[in-house]
């Protein structure tokens, strides 16, 4: 199929659009305050041990709160750190336990709470070390503390004495989440 020529009044919306995305596009690749280079990290956590399944939010100033789970001591437990814009930690060195019960807290997810903090949710088999995975929840706030009302290593969202895992989150628009899991 042959496709006629564009008439002449076409041309100028033709210009108009072409001038408009070229005027769209960077002049060059943008980078932020962070180090780019592929030879220099950011490190957000240089503690012994693993850190494993990294996850990150927006904390609405620019920067951002990661949380990732941690093999730090005996078991695995789940960390924060909320660095700025220019990648600078602000909470504690090496992050923030999120929970550090007995047992295992592994596969963390975690959205913002729209006020600069962070709603986390993981898998915990602190209650039944060999067949028990429940899911639990954790509110910390822009200064890396828990607010009113939240117990420290979170509030159980399933305990069935079954196996719940995967958890998955969503925010609600009004500062809270909903969290999904399997079973």
């Amino acid at each position: 199929m042959i496709r006629p020529p564009c008439p002449a009044r076409c041309l100028p919306l033709v210009r108009c659009i072409g001038a408009l995305l070229a005027l769209s596009l960077p002049a060059a690749p943008a980078w932020c305050a962070w180090p780019h280079r592929t030879n220099v990290n950011l490190p957000v956590s240089s503690e012994f041990g693993a850190q494993q399944s990294p996850v990150s939010v927006p904390d609405g100033e620019g920067g951002a709160i990661l949380v990732w789970q941690d093999h730090r001591g005996s078991n695995w437990d789940v960390y924060a750190q909320r660095v700025d814009a220019a990648g600078t930690a602000l909470w504690a060195p090496g992050g923030i336990p999120v929970c550090s019960a007995d047992g295992d807290q592994m596969a963390p997810v975690a959205v913002s709470d729209g006020a600069g903090g962070v709603i986390v949710a993981w898998q915990d088999n602190r209650l039944d070390f060999f067949l028990g995975w429940d899911i639990y929840a954790l509110r910390i706030n822009a200064q890396g503390e828990l607010p009113l009302g939240w117990p420290s290593c979170g509030i159980a969202m399933a305990l069935s004495g079954k196996l719940e895992f995967a958890p998955v989150i969503a925010p609600d628009g009004a500062g809270c989440a909903y969290v999904a899991w399997e079973f």
